[in-house]
């Protein structure tokens, strides 16, 4: 089974707010990624949250508590700031046994588009190698498709790392790269959502 790890741990530079409830098309940024997972497949979904837990629970089972999908959700709240390494953990703790590779993901990031998913997971299968990450012109994309293989080892990291990068500087011999034609999931979006919360419109968002 291949599961999914989506960190909503982000806020708004210019607001105290998570950037998983901003608004793209009337729809917030937790509901796209969840959406997106939901259509690539996965078994399920872990959603790792901080202080908003309540309000981004509460926004995603608006609209996926009705469905039988809904059960595939699972919450992992913290209090107060985490690092992107500690709520990793979090999540990689919560995965079922029965899962076999992850999705990593920000909700506060535009996705691949749905056929890219199925790409990088055929392209992970394909090289055998322990990560996969498609890239749009050099430029590393979300989400990225890790094996279980590596959970324990990513337990075993010191949860005080800033961020993820660390994974594909000590994995860069197993990390395969795909080349997507596809501009979501760009590493600059977190920018544009974080400092133009205002100009969340299509024209104006990374796709």
């Amino acid at each position: 089974m291949i599961s999914a790890i989506l960190l909503c741990i982000g806020q708004t530079k210019r607001r105290e707010v998570p950037s998983a409830l901003l608004q793209l098309n009337a729809k917030t940024m937790v509901r796209h990624s969840i959406d997106e997972l939901l259509k690539s497949g996965v078994g399920e979904i872990i959603v790792v949250t901080t202080d908003y837990q309540k309000e981004i629970e509460t926004e995603v089972r608006k609209y996926f508590d009705s469905l039988v999908r809904f059960e595939k959700i699972k919450f992992v709240p913290h209090l107060g700031r985490v690092s992107e390494v500690k709520a990793l953990q979090s999540g990689v703790t919560a995965l079922d046994k029965a899962s076999t590779a992850f999705f990593i993901s920000h909700a506060d990031y535009s996705l691949l588009e749905n056929k890219d998913y199925s790409l990088l997971l055929k392209y992970f299968v394909k090289t055998e190698q322990k990560i996969a990450r498609a890239r749009f012109k050099n430029t590393p994309c979300y989400p990225f498709l890790i094996s279980k293989k590596l959970q324990g080892e990513i337990l075993m990291e010191p949860s005080t790392q800033k961020d993820l990068e660390f994974l594909f500087r000590k994995y860069a011999d197993q990390l395969a790269w795909l080349e997507t034609s596809s501009r979501r999931g760009l590493m600059a979006t977190r920018e544009i959502l974080s400092d133009e919360p205002n100009l969340l419109d299509r024209q104006n968002f990374i796709f």
